[in-house]
C-alpha cells in the first residue's frame, strides 16, 4: 500500500511549528541537565523539568511553547530523559 498525505498550508505551518518547538524543548532539557550536573552533580527528571517548563519558564520566556500540543512537548522531554 502507498499512502500519501497532502496537508494544507495551514497544516504544514502547524507541523513545522510543532517539530521546531519539540527540538527546542529537547535541547533546552539537555542544556538544563548539563548545567545542573556541572553545578550540583545531579540531573533533573523529565517530570520535574516539565513542571519547571510549564510553571516557571513559559511564564517569563518562550510563551510560544504553549501554542503546540502539550503531548508533543511532553514526548520531547521524555526522549531527552531517555537520552540520559
Amino acid at each position: 500500500y502507498l499512502i500519501e498525505i497532502k496537508p494544507t498550508t495551514e497544516q504544514i505551518t502547524k507541523i513545522n511549528q510543532t517539530i521546531g518547538t519539540c527540538r527546542y524543548v529537547y535541547n533546552l532539557y539537555l542544556s538544563k541537565n548539563k548545567e545542573m550536573y556541572e553545578k550540583e552533580g545531579n540531573f533533573i527528571t523529565g517530570y520535574d523539568f516539565s513542571k519547571w517548563l510549564n510553571n516557571v519558564h513559559t511564564k517569563e520566556h518562550d510563551q510560544w511553547i504553549k501554542e503546540v500540543s502539550s503531548k508533543a512537548v511532553k514526548q520531547a522531554i521524555m526522549n531527552g530523559e531517555k537520552a540520559f
